[in-house]
């Protein structure tokens, strides 16, 4: 009877050491498999570094929210994943969703809509539901942005006019800082701040000019504080775009008290002094209502041009300040809007005159602001809606 006991006994000992034997091989087989795999992912990847290298950046860009860096990243991957495709459609549709995610971070709405598009076909079903939803919230932004959409179709350039012809040569910025002690007010941190601004859009219109083959463009800046005045404390308040007898009221009292008969007169008298080629007036008030500028035209009758800044000195969450300051001057120097313009919702929609970018950086000057601002000779074709171009009348 102890023999059977302890030969069944055996038995069962034997079968439950290969009972639990097996799990342990089975544990280390995957574990050799998943070490083979991660060593062929590696190997994979170190292959085609030239695309995960920015392909990884990207994202890592926009988790740290630099979106101008995750932009460019995504678009040298998207350069090596569409030239060879045996990397796969998943990484094709992953890369065009992070240069979208980098677009809407930037406030291109236009370039988005176009790149998460171009994602679609390659996208699985999980990325291709959460990519149309992507597209949907932007098209409702493009659609939020373009309230002002038709309410001009024909595009106005005047380079060659008034005291700020063409944005070549030397240029001297009259700035003043108008404060009525009430609505308006500035501290001398705050007009630190606006003039690094105003450094920032100097670097960037030379930067910009150079794309276009143009050097030399350099400027001088002469600030002028516009103050304790009593009747521009009843003035301000009324200041808006739709108020243009109090925009030229102002701008005309304030180049009266330099001792200058118009505001032409004043900036001519700055060119002559500083020995340059162009001069504008950018008038900032520390309000927040809506800039606007006064550009001269056919002849340019009133003697007057300016540019109304009314921008608070605060950053917040983009560059309004540099923005603003870049946009109105080149109204000055020929530049129209193109943001309300018939037809035009596609046309050039990163320049600077079109939609606003969340950075300054992120905007450039496409060839029509460059017609506008006497950077080109050449009218750009085709176009979606008319140009009409002043006459260069003195």
């Amino acid at each position: 009877m102890s023999k059977k006991n302890n030969k069944g006994c055996g038995c069962l000992s034997a079968f439950l050491a290969v009972f639990f034997v097996i799990p342990v091989v089975l544990a280390g087989i995957g574990a050799v498999v998943e070490y083979i795999e991660q060593r062929e992912e590696q190997a994979f990847m170190t292959q085609w570094v030239a695309f995960f290298g920015p392909f990884e950046a990207a994202a890592t860009d926009l988790t740290t929210g630099d979106y101008l860096a995750a932009l460019s990243a995504a678009d040298q991957a998207l350069s090596v994943v569409l030239a060879h495709p045996e990397l796969g459609t998943d990484y094709i549709a992953q890369t065009y969703a992070r240069k979208a995610e980098a677009q809407i971070g930037l406030w291109q709405y236009i370039d988005a809509e176009t790149t998460i598009q171009q994602a679609l076909p390659y996208a699985d079903e999980a990325l291709h539901a959460a990519l149309s939803r992507m597209l949907a919230e932007v098209q409702g932004r493009i659609t939020e942005n373009d309230t002002e959409r038709d309410k001009q179709h024909i595009y106005h350039a005047s380079p060659g006019i008034g005291p700020a012809r063409t944005l070549h040569g030397k240029v001297v910025i009259a700035y003043v800082f108008v404060d009525d002690g009430h609505h308006s007010t500035w501290s001398l941190k705050s007009e630190q701040y606006v003039l690094q601004q105003l450094e920032r859009v100097q670097r960037w219109f030379q930067a910009r000019a150079q794309d276009y083959g143009i050097t030399g463009l350099r400027f001088t800046k002469r600030i002028f504080h516009y103050d304790k005045d009593p009747w521009l404390r009843n003035a301000l308040p009324s200041l808006h775009l739709d108020n243009a007898q109090t925009g030229y009221d102002i701008a005309q009292r304030a180049a009266d008290l330099q001792g200058a008969p118009s505001v032409n007169a004043f900036l001519y008298r700055l060119i002559r002094q500083e020995a340059a080629d162009q001069a504008i007036l950018l008038l900032h008030v520390n309000l927040d209502k809506r800039s606007f500028a006064h550009r001269c035209w056919t002849g340019c009758p009133e003697q007057a041009e300016y540019a109304y800044l009314l921008k608070s000195p605060e950053r917040r969450y983009w560059d309004a300040t540099a923005y603003v300051q870049a946009h109105e001057a080149l109204h000055l120097f020929g530049a129209d809007d193109l943001y309300n313009l018939q037809g035009g919702r596609y046309y050039a929609p990163r320049d600077i005159m079109h939609y606003s970018a969340r950075y300054l950086e992120a905007s450039v000057v496409d060839s029509i602001t460059a017609f506008g601002v006497g950077w080109v000779d050449q009218q750009p074709h085709p176009l979606p809606f008319p140009l009409q171009q002043a006459d260069t009348k003195p």
